[in-house]
């Protein structure tokens, strides 16, 4: 009797191949039907309602949209899915480079780095919670 090694090797597959052959409960050859997709929630038509609701209102959050969409459609998107469907239509979220600035005040002293501290001596140099001795000095 010949084992999987064998067979394998004589007919040119790996052993796990043949292992998988004779194995298969159904005695299909073709490749297994695609595991692990869900089909989309929203159909065409929902989807041209969602482009139309954005475009009428474009300064609604996701939140807003999926509250609108389970209101109006009866369909429950995750966050992941409506993010997928909004892409999907060639929408964004960004703001525009053109939209005039959220504030009118510096909130950074003038000359000073995003988020920067004015002077490096302002830093912490030790800690005593650390066990590690504290980094040199710059």
């Amino acid at each position: 009797m010949a084992t999987i090694k064998d067979i394998a090797r004589e007919c040119g597959v790996s052993a796990m191949t043949v292992s998988a052959v004779l194995n298969n409960k159904k005695g299909e050859v073709s490749a297994s039907t695609r595991r692990g997709h869900r089909p989309r929630k929203l159909n065409a038509s929902q989807e041209a309602a969602l482009a139309a609701h954005i475009e009428a209102h474009p300064d609604l959050t996701l939140a807003a949209l999926q509250t609108w969409l389970a209101g109006e459609h009866t369909v429950r998107l995750s966050n992941g899915a409506m993010w997928s469907a909004v892409a999907r239509l060639g929408l964004s979220f960004k703001k525009r480079r053109s939209a005039p600035p959220s504030r009118t005040v510096r909130m950074s002293p003038p000359g000073a780095a995003s988020g920067g501290r004015r002077s490096p001596l302002s830093m912490p140099t030790s800690s005593s919670l650390s066990m590690r001795p504290a980094p040199a000095p710059r």
